[in-house]
């Protein structure tokens, strides 16, 4: 049996997948993303993030995390700083997406301060023409907690007019000048394809209590005795597939995939569709007209991956019909 960790294996099965999921991380990044200082705790409030839209717990400020296909944390490729107002110049190319509606999105200001510091949102440089309601709100930023805003519409207005490639968002310190602080800012911002429509919390859990850890081997468990259709153990391991640079959780996932044989007499544990029941009575009856049913996945699930790009942004992206939930005969 082979297995991931074969670096053969590893390296022929790598590249059919990135091109499946999407993703490129030997890309070079845009002359903006190369100007952009990592992040860590862009990196760490994603990995809080991810975690708690993993364990579906209650402590999330806005149902719209959990219904997000993707989530993406920027840092700014610019910061400039006048007396007691800054400006942070974020890259469009980091949220746009014409298959993407924007859910929602919080700029946060972090910096290491003895007292709290009023801030207040005051303007975007690229941007004369938005109203001024979008404007003026204050937050109080500690070394504990960053200073948040809420940006969603501000965001959306940007990418909707689509003019500027950049947008430079001003905010002041209303206490003491900024310049003397060292600031680390981000937005994280929330989109979901317009196509998908979101789960209930009831419907997450219940696609959750169908996945199972995998614990045995690094690529699949052993055969199941049972020779009828059902779900067996297939475990992706990304360190072998060499992308644990990029990828910050999970460390793999357990994919699965259905196997078995689609008797006859067809009973209820072998999840049988009305066409499968047809096509094994004639297959009994005539195999030369047509072949037996097959075992296949009656039901996929998604799963959730937190990366960086090669725009240097943290990444939580869903990925659609990646685990095997259930299995039937086809």
């Amino acid at each position: 049996m082979a297995k991931l960790s074969d670096p053969n294996t590893a390296e022929q099965i790598t590249s059919p997948i990135m091109e499946l999921l999407h993703l490129n991380f030997d890309a070079k990044p845009t002359e903006k993303a190369s100007r952009k200082k990592r992040s860590e705790r862009a990196s760490n409030y994603m990995s809080s993030l991810y975690e708690q839209i993993e364990q579906d717990s209650d402590t999330l400020d806005a149902d719209f995390w959990y219904q997000a296909d993707r989530i993406v944390s920027s840092t700014p490729y610019n910061v400039k700083y006048i007396s007691n107002t800054a400006e942070l110049t974020f890259s469009l190319d980091d949220f746009v997406s014409d298959k993407e509606l924007l859910l929602g999105a919080q700029l946060l200001v972090y910096a290491q301060t003895a007292q709290p510091i009023r801030v207040k949102l005051v303007g975007a440089s690229e941007s004369p023409e938005l109203p001024s309601s979008l404007f003026g709100s204050t937050a109080t930023l500690t070394s504990q907690n960053p200073a948040s805003f809420n940006v969603t519409e501000l965001l959306s207005r940007w990418i909707k007019r689509f003019v500027q490639p950049t947008l430079g968002i001003k905010f002041e310190a209303i206490d003491q000048p900024l310049s003397s602080l060292s600031l680390d800012s981000f937005i994280v911002a929330a989109f979901r394809d317009k196509n998908s429509v979101p789960l209930s919390r009831h419907e997450r859990r219940r696609v959750k209590r169908q996945v199972e850890p995998i614990k045995q081997d690094p690529f699949t468990q052993a055969m199941h005795p049972n020779t009828e259709c059902h779900k067996q153990g297939l475990y992706v391991d990304f360190a072998a597939l060499k992308w644990k640079e990029w990828v910050i959780a999970p460390e793999g996932y357990a994919a699965y995939f259905c196997t078995g044989a689609c008797s006859f007499p067809p009973h209820d544990k072998m999840n049988a569709t009305s066409h499968a029941i047809v096509q094994t009575l004639i297959h009994t009856v005539r195999p030369n007209q047509t072949e037996a049913a097959k075992c296949a996945p009656r039901e996929l699930g998604s799963m959730k991956i937190l990366f960086t790009d090669n725009n240097r942004n943290v990444v939580m992206k869903r990925y659609k019909d990646m685990i095997v939930l259930n299995c039937g005969c086809h």
